[in-house]
Formats: C-alpha cells, sequence, structure tokens
C-alpha cells in the first residue's frame, strides 16, 4: 500500500480576509471564548 500523507491544516498557509473592526471584534471575543488566539 502507498502511504498517502494529507495536507495538515497547521501545513497550509492561513486565510486572510478583510473585515470591519466590529467584526474583528466579533471575531476576536469568539476566539477567546474558544481559547484560540488570531
Amino acid at each position: 500500500m502507498a502511504d498517502e500523507t494529507k495536507p495538515t491544516r497547521k501545513g497550509s498557509p492561513p486565510i486572510k480576509v478583510y473585515c470591519l473592526p466590529d467584526e474583528r471584534r466579533a471575531i476576536e471575543e469568539k476566539a477567546a471564548a474558544a481559547g484560540m488566539s488570531l
């Protein structure tokens, strides 16, 4: 069998999007609540 490796999220480039300041605050709050960072 061939040992196929699949790409991982950590190995993929991040997605960058434009958002409004209030949208960014909402994203930051949800990330903090989930224990994540931006």
